[in-house]
């Protein structure tokens, strides 16, 4: 089975497109970048409702850490994400 990185670049709608919905729920991880980093859990949770998996979400440290906010999903480094991007094998940038 391929894997696939969800790389979020921006806030979500409550009720996001069926395009955005299936591409979230067919991941592997999702990691949250630039604007995507003000997306909550519960948010996430909302918009994707059961196919929302807390456990393959991340947010980008250096992007929480900017905007000195505090982020619902673990934090990672450049590194681990570039460790994600090597580990699957299709990235879509959203």
């Amino acid at each position: 089975m391929k894997t696939k990185l969800v790389l979020l670049t921006k806030k979500i709608d409550k009720t996001p497109s069926a395009f955005l919905d299936a591409v979230i729920s067919a991941s592997s991880e999702v990691a949250l970048l630039q604007g995507g980093v003000y997306i909550s859990e519960r948010e996430a949770k909302a918009a994707f409702g059961d196919g929302f998996d807390k456990n393959k979400w991340r947010a980008l440290d250096v992007d929480v850490e900017s905007r000195r906010i505090k982020s619902d999903f673990e934090l990672i480094t450049y590194s681990a994400l570039v460790d994600a991007i090597e580990r699957n094998d299709g990235v879509v940038t959203i």
